[in-house]
Formats: C-alpha cells, sequence, structure tokens
C-alpha cells in the first residue's frame, strides 16, 4: 500500500539520483528527470527522449523505451 511518504519520495529520489534517469511514457515524452540527467542534455520535460539523447526526431531502432513497455 502507498502512503504519502512513498509518493512524496519517489519523485525526490529521481531528482536527487547520482546518476542519469528519465521518466518516459509509451509516446517516449519525457515526464520527469534527475539533475545530473537535465545538466547532461539541458531542460527536457515534455519532449521526446530521442530528441533530447538523441538529437533527431525518428525514434531510435530498435527503442530501448519501447522494449521495456513491451516486456514489462
Amino acid at each position: 500500500m502507498k502512503t504519502d511518504l512513498d509518493a512524496q519520495l519517489g519523485p525526490l529520489l529521481i531528482q536527487h539520483a547520482p546518476l542519469h534517469v528519465a521518466v518516459v511514457d509509451r509516446d517516449r515524452r519525457i515526464l520527469r528527470a534527475s539533475t545530473h540527467f537535465e545538466q547532461a542534455f539541458g531542460a527536457c520535460v515534455g519532449l521526446r527522449c530521442h530528441v533530447v539523447c538523441k538529437g533527431r526526431e525518428e525514434r531510435c531502432d530498435p527503442c530501448p523505451a519501447q522494449a521495456v513497455f513491451d516486456t514489462g
């Protein structure tokens, strides 16, 4: 069972993780990113991961994010 503390800690852990972390949705839009990720790639929330990480409009093939959604 998720508590209010769990709901508050999740975003904090992602934000302050000492590595590059980005949370993406099924459309590959970045929903949240760690400080380290944003320092490396700039402001990115709302943009698609392939635009931010690869600098291109078309998605990666194969797409690592899609593979996670496909396999759970």
